[in-house]
């Protein structure tokens, strides 16, 4: 006797599959347009890969896949606080985002446990990372001082 209930999950994972992978796809396209583009389109952009993490977000929490949940969690902390500071946005903050969107590929499909793992310490990265980010625009990065006041 079949299991209906597994299979109708199998049926609903393959659907979500093919959905993951089409916002990942614009999320990475996202990134390097940022990259390539002007500072000026940066929160704009930022903005736009918010809102398809977040959909990403709800896709991966219905189909209970834990781990891309988490990790879409984390990347829409850090491109939170750095859309409220498109300056901070530089090379390592690129590879970092880079390195996630690879991660969440993996685990939109049939990540084994090394997966996972690095999943967990990415998302702790990525957390770090978002809380180094100046908490208002203009600020300066990576805790260096902002120019004294002339007094």
């Amino acid at each position: 006797m079949s299991d209906p209930n597994g299979a109708f999950r199998q049926r609903l994972l393959a659907i979500f599959a093919d959905e993951a992978r089409g916002h990942l796809a614009r999320i990475a396209d996202g990134l390097i347009a940022l990259e390539g583009g002007p500072a000026s389109q940066r929160p704009a952009g930022l903005e736009a890969l918010l809102k398809v993490l977040h959909t990403l977000k709800g896709a991966a929490r219905s189909v209970d896949l834990d781990h891309l949940e988490r990790l879409c969690h984390a990347l829409e902390g850090l491109c939170g606080a750095l859309s409220r500071a498109p300056e901070s946005l530089g090379a390592p903050e690129f590879d970092l985002l880079h390195r996630a969107v690879g991660l969440a590929r993996e685990l939109a499909g049939t990540p084994g446990g090394r997966t996972l793992n690095r999943a967990a310490g990415l998302c702790a990265e990525l957390d770090q990372a978002a809380a180094q980010v100046p908490s208002r625009p203009g600020a300066a990065s990576r805790g260096v001082a902002p120019p004294a006041a002339a007094g």
